[in-house]
């Protein structure tokens, strides 16, 4: 089982920043602002839930597709926690 804090995970845009990066293949579902964060809310392709929560910067908002569209997270690997499937 993997274990993910929110703030950890990050659009990925295009190929050039996947250096060393995780990448996970997900559809946008609810995006919710909360003033200078938000909160987005994905389905990955196996149907599990993530969230992602990051600030709303031009640059981070510009990368961020409309819900139902196809998104790309990524996660650097040292900050993915692996806990035992009880």
């Amino acid at each position: 089982l993997m274990v993910v804090r929110p703030e950890k995970l990050r659009l990925v845009a295009d190929a050039d920043e996947t250096g060393g990066v995780n990448l996970l293949p997900a559809t946008v579902g609810d995006v919710i602002y909360q003033g200078d964060s938000f909160v987005c809310y994905a389905t990955l392709k196996d149907g599990r839930q993530v969230t992602l929560r990051d600030y709303c910067r031009s640059d981070v908002l510009a990368k961020l597709p409309a819900p139902g569209e196809p998104i790309t997270l990524g996660i650097d690997a040292q900050d993915v926690v692996l806990v035992a499937d009880q």
